[in-house]
């Protein structure tokens, strides 16, 4: 009898457990980077990428199961992807600037102020010139109606 994909996923959560399936996903995402990686350094390896991509999304359902989030997951997922139609259509329309990339990306402390913010201090200077290399990781806010913040799995007493 052939089991469901998500039947598949579930039990392989039952039989091996939350800690070492979080970490095959971990070890999946890992042998994925490494293939794009050498890729990029011009290797033709598409059928290893390829298998590599199949382990991720198989882990990426568990992890969906596991911790119990696939309409949040769904809504980012179209956020994201309308964001990126936007974005797509800036670039078209030759209305893309880099200002504008970090002003999107632009990181955020615990503080609710931007990197660049709590770097210039009072005096309003960004002293390491970080704005204009564009910052830092970048770190964005959700907001989805109905939602706290960017975690909408999050507790309002947890997001603090």
């Amino acid at each position: 009898m052939m089991l469901h994909d998500n039947a598949i996923c579930q039990a392989a959560l039952e039989t091996f457990g939350k800690e070492l399936q979080v970490t095959m996903a971990i070890e999946e995402m890992s042998e994925l980077t490494k293939e794009l990686c050498k890729n990029g350094r011009g290797q033709e390896n598409t059928t290893h990428i390829a298998e590599e991509i199949a382990d991720v999304q198989i882990m990426l359902q568990q992890l969906v199961i596991l911790f119990d989030c696939k309409e949040t997951v769904d809504k980012y997922r179209q956020y994201k992807l309308e964001r990126l139609a936007g974005r797509i259509e800036e670039v078209a329309n030759g209305d893309w600037r880099r200002d504008h990339v970090r002003a999107v990306l632009q990181p955020r402390r615990r503080d609710g102020r931007d990197q660049e913010q709590a770097r210039a201090g009072l005096g309003g200077v960004d002293p390491s010139g970080a704005a204009l290399r564009g910052g830092g990781a970048a770190h964005e806010k959700l907001c989805i109606p109905g939602e706290h913040m960017a975690h909408p799995g999050r507790k309002k007493d947890d997001a603090e």
